[in-house]
């Protein structure tokens, strides 16, 4: 508790400035209860060290009277008074010694203090009576003996109890004035010598005792405020650790000192070296922007908290927006891991109530034993299993094993030569039709991109894009892939259209409209025939900006697909708020069409939600006549995939809607349109 600063009191200052003050101050209150706490515990323990020395000095000097006088005065006089005076004294020695000091309350520490002044002219009165009612039995001797313990009783107790001026100031008075006048009244030879030598000697001594203490009082209130500010300072360092090492919103380890601690538990042999395992929240963007900051702060928090709580985490951290990191002991087995991290999972799933919503959390968790040498090797694996998480299912978990590795040295390999590749000699373009079913009509060609980094074995983009991302070319490679496909396949001039697909990257930037809108521009390619097609997975970033940009690029003629529709992130709010022309339902439906029940009825669902709204609809994935069937049976009309032609360059598409049939087919019923594409330059079976 921090104690008050007061300045000293009036009193002990007030024999310099007035006597009459001095006078009128003498029998107050003792100042000690109102000058704090702090300033009690050090009066008393100063009072410790030199109130048992008084007491002592006291009783020296009245067994060395008792001495002196034990033939010429009388035994009661003598012996028996003075007893229980030396009994008093010595209790009052006792009970003021350190060890005893210490062990009493503040509280009774305050009353010592205030009793003190009240208790000190007692003895003082006491002693000097006694003394001074030997005085007529002593001859000349014996009355110097009187007036020499008088004097060293009086300027003992004076400076003894400096830290107690009020007391001291009364011992002076109650000491002197009666001996003064007892010595005037008897014929001593060198009274009045003595009696102003005593007066000069006790006023100076009082004054010195009024100035120490005064010295005290501020070398106090010095100290205390040094006291105050250091512990000041040590919260406030302390404060800026805590800051240093937590997340100021969840209060969670963040990662700097997260890291801290793997290194720490890198240390160790590769036996006993942690499971370091990232999780991070599925779709938290989007509940973010949809329900606002508060309500995503409160899903933080209550993640971490729930994290935290988990018996099997060792650590636990927050990286940084919706990703926090664990490590698990690194006795467990991979079973024991799993089935840790499905609990903590689990947990973090369980309803999140705020207010009237009532919200969920899935999460994707990447795991990794940490026998790598380095913190960034570390995370390196853990996230790279992450980002499988992320590919797979909801809530799915992933362990980074040896295979893994193997692939992520082949990425490295792939990354550094992406980092320094030459676009224009290395990227190829390779385009795929979208086929009407009923008229036979090629009526879309899409630009999908290859890149080989050694001139022969072409990568597709799930191989490249995210290190495009990563280092930063994702907009230098789209602008390349965008320019080349309107240069080397004008496909409007045969009435169809040309699709390009785009990144999360390129639906983000500020200057998406104008800079796609420039590059069509250049190329006299007419608006209107070109499609671009984006994942809803890219809206989740900033749905609201993505928002913006796509009904910019709408506003210049450009149409819309949205591709891979109706697996992870689908939603039908984006199909209603977002500027869309066309839905590509994803093609792991058309794998099962056949077999499985539920995938027609979703591609049904699909099909009558896109006519409603006034959407095109395309299927892709089809490989074979029995699914394009089934497909046409359920009411879809324009299809992709291997079973209407393989991916091809530019001359060789463009050769095939040079045909005799143009781009237009007739067929009759349901008959096998990949046969007739077959027969036709540029498009060939299945793969």
């Amino acid at each position: 508790m921090s104690n008050p600063v007061v300045h000293p009191q009036p009193v002990e200052s007030g024999p310099v400035r007035s006597s009459r003050g001095l006078l009128r101050k003498l029998f107050g209150p003792s100042p000690a209860p109102q000058t704090g706490d702090g300033f009690t515990q050090a009066y008393a323990e100063n009072l410790s060290h030199r109130l048992p020395l008084v007491y002592v000095v006291t009783m020296v000097n009245i067994v060395t009277m008792m001495v002196t006088f034990r033939q010429s005065a009388p035994a009661a006089l003598v012996f028996w008074l003075p007893l229980p005076m030396l009994a008093a004294l010595l209790a009052r020695a006792t009970y003021w010694l350190p060890i005893n000091v210490q062990r009493r309350s503040l509280p009774l520490l305050k009353r010592d203090i205030d009793r003190l002044p009240l208790l000190g002219s007692a003895v003082s009165l006491g002693q000097i009576s006694w003394v001074l009612s030997l005085y007529p039995y002593g001859d000349q001797p014996q009355q110097s003996l009187i007036h020499y313990v008088t004097a060293v009783t009086c300027f003992t107790g004076i400076l003894g109890l400096s830290h107690s001026p009020k007391t001291a100031i009364r011992m002076a008075l109650i000491g002197m004035l009666p001996a003064s006048v007892v010595f005037l009244l008897h014929d001593h030879p060198n009274r009045v010598a003595i009696v102003g030598v005593q007066t000069a000697v006790s006023i100076l001594l009082v004054l010195i005792t009024v100035t120490y203490h005064r010295d005290f009082v501020f070398l106090e209130q010095s100290r205390q405020l040094a006291g105050r500010r250091k512990k000041q300072f040590a919260s406030l360092a302390l404060k800026h650790r805590t800051l240093a090492m937590h997340d100021p919103l969840t209060g969670a380890l963040n990662r700097r000192r997260f890291q801290e601690l793997l290194g720490e538990a890198l240390i160790g042999p590769p036996s006993t070296r942690p499971w370091l395992a990232i999780l991070d929240l599925n779709g938290f963007k989007l509940i973010n922007d949809t329900h606002g900051h508060p309500v995503g702060d409160h899903i933080l928090m209550t993640v971490s908290d729930r994290i935290e709580a988990s018996r099997g985490i060792v650590t636990s951290g927050r990286m940084g927006g919706d990703e926090f990191a664990v490590l698990l002991s690194g006795t467990l087995s991979l079973s024991e891991v799993k089935s840790e991290l499905e609990a903590l999972a689990q947990s973090i799933a369980e309803p999140i109530a705020w207010n009237q919503l009532c919200l969920s959390a899935q999460t994707s968790i990447g795991a990794y034993k940490c026998v790598g040498a380095s913190i960034s090797a570390c995370f390196e694996r853990a996230d790279s299993a992450l980002y499988r998480a992320k590919a797979g299912e909801t809530g799915c978990i992933s362990v980074f094993t040896d295979v893994d590795e193997v692939g992520l040295l082949e990425r490295r390999e792939i990354a550094k030569a992406f980092t320094s590749a030459d676009f224009k000699s290395q990227l190829k373009l390779v385009y795929q039709p979208i086929v009407d079913v009923d008229t036979g009509r090629v009526v879309t060609l899409e630009a999908l991109v290859r890149w080989s980094r050694d001139g022969d074995t072409l990568l597709p983009p799930a191989e490249f894009i995210r290190l495009a991302e990563a280092t930063g070319r994702i907009g230098e490679l789209t602008d390349h892939v965008l320019a080349t496909a309107l240069d080397e396949c004008p496909a409007w001039n045969w009435g169809c259209r040309l699709a390009i697909n785009l990144s999360a990257h390129d639906i983000l930037r500020d200057d998406t409209s104008d800079r796609i809108g420039k590059i069509i521009e250049q190329s006299s390619a007419p608006n209107s025939s070109i499609t671009l097609e984006i994942t809803e997975t890219a809206l989740l970033s900033d749905y609201r900006k993505a928002a913006a940009n796509l009904t910019a690029l709408r506003a210049i003629g450009l149409q819309i697909a949205l591709d891979d529709f109706g697996t992870g992130q689908s939603s039908l709010s984006h199909v209603h708020n977002l500027p869309i022309d066309c839905l590509k339902v994803d093609q792991s439906f058309a794998r099962d069409l056949v077999e499985n029940e539920r995938s027609r009825a979703i591609v049904g669902t699909i099909l009558s939600l896109s006519r409603h709204l006034g959407l095109q609809c395309t299927i892709e994935g089809i490989e074979s006549l029995s699914q394009q069937a089934v497909a046409r049976s359920i009411g879809v009309r324009q299809m992709q995939g291997y079973h209407f032609g393989r991916p091809v360059d530019a001359e060789t598409a463009l050769r095939g809607l040079q045909g005799s049939e143009v781009a237009k087919f007739a067929l009759s019923g349901f008959s096998d349109l990949g046969t007739v594409l077959k027969d036709r330059p540029g498009f060939g079976g299945r793969q």
